[in-house]
C-alpha cells in the first residue's frame, strides 16, 4: 500500500522521507546498471564541477 505522504508529501518531515526513498531508488538503479554493464555511470568525463555547473545553469552569484 502506498501512503498518501509518499505521493503528496506535506511539510519538512514528509518531504525528507520521500526524498530519502527517491534517493535510495536512484542509487539502487545506478548500482544495478553499473553491475549489468560493468561500467561506472559517474566519471570524470560526465561530472560537472560545482563552479562550472553554476555558470552553465545560470546560478552565478550576483556581485
Amino acid at each position: 500500500m502506498v501512503h498518501k505522504w509518499y505521493k503528496y508529501p506535506k511539510g519538512f518531515n514528509e518531504n525528507k522521507k520521500a526524498a530519502k526513498q527517491g534517493g535510495a531508488v536512484a542509487g539502487n538503479a545506478r548500482r544495478e546498471l553499473e553491475s549489468k554493464t560493468g561500467k561506472k555511470v559517474v566519471s570524470n568525463n560526465n561530472y560537472l564541477p560545482e563552479k562550472k555547473k553554476n555558470k552553465e545553469l545560470g546560478n552565478e552569484e550576483k556581485k
